[in-house]
């Protein structure tokens, strides 16, 4: 069995994730989420639409300036996944 989390490691950890599950559509160089779950009940039954570009095996996800949710203050954040053999 693993380490069990102190509550401020699982509360520093649940304040760095993102997580959120449904389908999409693109739409230019936008992609639309349609959250059906998500760690952020506020998204659950939303759309949430990204900027998006490929570049070799990196796929780069851009969120306009809004709100951060860990520090509250207007950011533009981008996700980046690289795919690995």
């Amino acid at each position: 069995m693993g380490d069990i989390a102190t509550v401020t490691e699982a509360e520093a950890l649940f304040r760095s994730m993102a997580a959120y599950s449904g389908t999409y559509s693109i739409k230019g160089n936008h992609v639309v989420h349609h959250i059906d779950i998500s760690w952020n009940e506020t998204w659950t039954g939303t759309d949430q639409a990204r900027d998006y570009k490929f570049d070799g095996k990196r796929l780069s996800l851009m969120i306009g300036p809004s709100p951060n949710p860990r520090t509250r203050q207007n950011s533009v954040r981008t996700f980046v996944w690289e795919k690995i053999k």
